[in-house]
């Protein structure tokens, strides 16, 4: 994803002791109305920005850095909108 680059870039060389991801977006839609290029939007920010920026921004990372996913319960439970639900359970693996 081009804007983990661009911070990157901004960094110049710099040395990162830690990355918080907390991106999230949502749509409303239950099962019955979601459909898979909902469910791709909310996989593109919710999972795949958080390991686009943890590759990206890997080369800066000093010894003993953390990472942190900010994930949802909604990722544990049945929560209604589908595609930020699944979203949220994928990004608690990433």
């Amino acid at each position: 994803m081009p804007q983990w680059e661009e911070l990157a870039a901004q960094l110049d060389g710099g040395t990162l002791h830690g990355l918080v991801n907390t991106a999230g977006i949502t749509q409303l839609d239950r099962l019955a109305e979601v459909s898979l290029e909902q469910l791709h939007r909310d996989y593109e920010v919710n999972v795949a920005g958080s390991l686009s920026g943890i590759q990206v921004l890997s080369s800066l990372f000093a010894r003993g850095s953390s990472i942190v996913n900010i994930g949802s319960v909604a990722g544990l439970s049945a929560h209604y909108p589908v595609a930020y639900t699944t979203s949220k359970w994928g990004s608690a693996g990433a």
